[in-house]
């Protein structure tokens, strides 16, 4: 376990790293159009991160896809929630 860390904890440092900059931008931006817009960027990119990493392990299967895509989905429904409404 931990060896599997260590060898992707360059790509969990900048995915940490990537979301907290996304949600600092978000959490500034007054106007509705590019809080929209990152919404979604975000929730595109954690869907876009975790496929990479599965496909780069070899194990990416259509329920983790669908696993990812859900919980992306969740995340733009939350986040719509809280900084549009």
């Amino acid at each position: 376990m931990v060896g599997y860390f260590l060898k992707h904890v360059a790509q969990f440092f900048l995915l940490i790293i990537a979301l907290s900059a996304a949600l600092f931008v978000l959490n500034f931006t007054s106007d509705l159009f590019w809080r929209t817009t990152m919404i979604f960027a975000i929730s595109a990119g954690y869907l876009g991160y975790g496929t990479a990493h599965h496909q780069e392990e070899k194990n990416l299967n259509f329920s983790t896809l669908l696993e990812y895509l859900f919980i992306a989905l969740i995340a733009l429904i939350t986040l719509y929630a809280v900084f549009v409404r």
